[in-house]
């Protein structure tokens, strides 16, 4: 069971406080230039002091316990645990001395105000560094949980040196909720036919005539019908690019843009692969999800850490793992009830995994009444939509990493890092709009999460800004960008504050600096544009320093979703969101030193969450694909085709490594087969035309003796792909042309 609704929601609030026919705004006020050194000294001070207060230690003996002392609002199946070691550190703990304790009882007790004592099981992960305590059955709605630690757990340190612990007691309070809300499920709309689907392109081809293609097409017969058509506006500059694929998986939100996206009856959720001519390298179609507030699938990418390909599956609520062969090698979604939701997903070589989820939770507001009054919001004023009562429903984010083994083995919430008044605040610009819509607050929005060099957590929190977390205790290390009172750093050389961010990447560079990249969607500026950005970030000095920026020209404004990647040759790839209008261009690779595109695609119907590009090598588990195309008749796979004008079309879905292919006949099944001739790849799909394939027939036709006439009116095709390595791939299906 689960706790918390679909991330859809959240972003259909988010897509709300932005619409895209917006009213005049407010100017925004121009950056001013640096601060003198005496002012920015003082800043300095005033951010260093936050920075310790929101770090001060914990009295506790253990390096990190979750849930934290005095937490609330807390997942009913939440574990309970407490590790002694941090970054680095190698200090284990004896299982055995933690369940057995003291000569009185276990060394960890766990209970509930309402459930009593809570049974469970004790495992040790991390090394041995941290104790899970996993409870038999959830804690009930509401209780307190007290969890008591007996003094006498010993601890053995790297150099052999034991500490034996002194006892500690926290508690807890589990969230209010009884269960969580079930998602709605709509049935699948009728798919195109491939002729209507060939008109859509048609009319694409005739508007981008002049400066662009449409690719893959429309003589490839090996693709699906409703495969996404991909206009390439900015050819690829030979040479230019960086090396590697294109990664997208291509989405639509109908209700929510204007225009030919918003009905689009060709469209069709794929997982894409593609070449730099907008060509298939890999292709995938799921189930179509047509829920008029849900993104769908999304975030189809390579894991650099492990080289395994992920994607999240909208029918599923969950992230799919595929490895080299394109198979399901895994699934992965965050622990303690919560759901997954579709920003993304990072996976660490040791199996360790990053997920983000969202936390719907009634909070009252009460105790807060005399802080939000200070600051403009007054309690009686928010909208009956979130409660009737001073008890109010707001959103919350959660950051979780888990082991190879599924277990919790970190948890950030922003209900404990993030004090309620600040967050309040912080976004008390943005909750007007969305509140005659929907029945939530939404304080955090955690839309990208990654492990920064150092081992730590940098998250990207779009209704407040970047925080970098301690991977170690869970405190806020600093906080980047946001609303006065939250940023702890001096910007440099700002061309504007970004805002609403999406895909915050912090990069250690070959120089040690730090680089942390971004997608600024940055809503009501005026000018209203979407924008890349990087900055140099100096950790010791609290310097941000912008170093780089590209808008498009003309601009472009996405009011959510997009990213940010750099890439290995220096270059970076954006993706201009999924939502905003007219159609954007779902990849534009630039090269920094011009600020000039080097390549630059979008889809003719729809759009992309994020794209990014990578090195890949791919290796099929299924065989390549042979058709047999007739222009009377049509097109077989697999049968007997009756053909007066024949040709072979032929590809292997996801092969990366091939070079070539041998085109083989046989008189009739079963029969022996002779390598006719060789074809170089030059595209996704390879062909032999009609005149060439007349050609063969009838020289397969003049080495059959009289006596087999018959057989001679019918010959057996197949192809074997010619690999980079000199090798041999998977043969394919056999295809029968008999002629009339």
């Amino acid at each position: 069971m689960t706790i918390v609704p679909h991330l859809a929601m959240l972003l259909a609030v988010a897509m709300t406080l932005y619409p895209l026919e917006t009213t005049a705004a407010t100017p925004a006020a121009p950056t001013p230039a640096a601060p003198a050194n005496a002012k920015r000294s003082l800043i300095r001070e005033e951010n260093e002091d936050a920075r310790k207060s929101r770090a001060s230690p914990s009295p506790s003996p253990f390096r990190y316990i979750n849930p934290r002392p005095e937490a609330s609002l807390v997942s009913p199946y939440t574990t309970v645990s407490l590790r002694v070691g941090g970054i680095g550190d190698s200090a284990t703990l004896s299982l055995a001395n933690v369940e057995r304790g003291a000569s009185d009882g276990p060394g960890m007790t766990v209970h509930g105000s309402e459930s009593g004592g809570c049974d469970g099981s004790v495992k040790l992960v991390e090394g041995g560094s941290m104790v899970i305590f996993e409870p038999s059955s959830p804690f009930a709605a509401g209780e307190t949980v007290t969890v008591h630690v007996k003094p006498g757990l010993r601890v053995k340190e790297a150099n052999e040196a034991v500490t034996v612990l002194e006892g500690y007691t926290w508690r807890f309070t589990v969230s209010p909720k009884e269960s969580g809300d079930k998602l709605r499920r709509l049935t699948e709309q009728p798919q195109p036919t491939y002729q209507q689907h060939q008109q859509q392109a048609s009319s694409a081809e005739k508007a981008a005539a002049t400066q662009s293609f449409i690719s893959p097409p429309s003589s490839f017969i090996t693709l699906p019908s409703d495969f996404p058509l991909v206009n390439v506006t900015v050819p690829a500059k030979r040479g230019a690019t960086a090396e590697g694929y294109i990664f997208a998986a291509n989405i639509i939100l109908r209700t929510l843009v204007e225009g030919d996206n918003a009905t689009a009856p060709g469209f069709a959720p794929y997982l894409l692969i593609l070449d730099d001519s907008g060509e298939p390298v890999f292709h995938r179609r799921l189930e179509r999800q047509d829920h008029p507030q849900r993104i769908g699938h999304a975030d189809f990418t390579v894991q650099q850490r492990t080289g395994h390909l992920t994607y999240f599956d909208e029918r599923r609520l969950l992230y799919v793992e595929l490895d080299k062969s394109y198979t399901e090698v895994k699934t992965h979604r965050p622990g303690h009830g919560y759901e997954a939701e579709l920003h993304g997903i990072h996976l660490r070589e040791d199996g360790h995994v990053l997920l983000m989820a969202y936390d719907i939770q009634p909070v009252d507001l009460q105790p807060h009444e005399a802080a939000m009054k200070e600051h403009g919001l007054p309690l009686e004023e928010l909208p009956s939509i979130w409660g009737e009562s001073t008890t109010k429903t707001l959103a919350g984010a959660i950051v979780q990493e888990l082991d190879a083994e599924g277990n919790v083995v970190y948890e950030w919430r922003s209900w404990d890092g993030i004090k309620l008044p600040d967050a309040l605040f912080h976004t008390r610009n943005t909750y007007t709009i969305a509140a005659q819509q929907f029945p939530f607050w939404d304080l955090a929005h955690v839309n990208s999460v990654d492990w920064s060099s150092d081992g730590h957590i940098i998250m990207s929190l779009r209704m407040l800004g970047v925080v970098k977390v301690s991977r170690d205790t869970g405190t806020i290390l600093w906080r980047l960008g946001g609303k006065e009172g939250f940023n702890d750093f001096i910007f440099i050389n700002q061309s504007r504050p970004f805002s609403f961010q999406h895909d915050v990447r912090l990069l250690t560079q070959d120089n040690g600096t730090l680089l942390l990249t971004m997608y600024d969607n940055g809503p009501r500026d005026v000018p209203e544009y979407s924008r890349a950005v990087s900055y140099r970030v100096d950790e010791a000095a609290m310097t941000a320093t912008q170093v780089w920026e590209y808008r498009h020209s003309p601009d472009l404004y996405t009011w959510a979703t997009g990213s940010s990647q750099l890439l290995d040759n220096g270059n970076y790839a954006i993706d201009w969101g999924g939502i905003g209008k007219p159609l954007m261009p779902f990849y534009t690779e630039i090269d920094p030193q011009t600020s000039s595109k080097v390549l630059e695609m979008q889809f003719v119907h729809g759009s992309s969450y994020r794209a990014t590009r990578h090195r890949w090598q791919g290796e099929p588990a299924e065989p390549p694909t042979l058709m047999v195309a007739n222009q009377d008749n049509g097109s077989g796979h697999g049968s007997t085709a009756v053909a007066t004008s024949p040709s072979l079309h032929f590809s292997w879905n996801g092969a990366t490594g091939v070079v070539g292919w041998e085109v083989l006949v046989g008189e009739r099944e079963g029969a022996p087969m002779t390598v006719t001739r060789q074809v170089e790849k030059k595209h996704f799909e390879d062909g032999v035309s009609t005149s060439e394939l007349v050609d063969l027939v009838e020289a397969v036709r003049n080495s059959v003796e009289e006596s087999e006439g018959s057989a001679a009116e019918c010959c057996v095709w197949q192809v074997v792909p010619l690999m980079a390595d000199g090798t041999k791939g998977k043969p394919s299906n056999t295809v029968t042309i008999r002629s009339t």
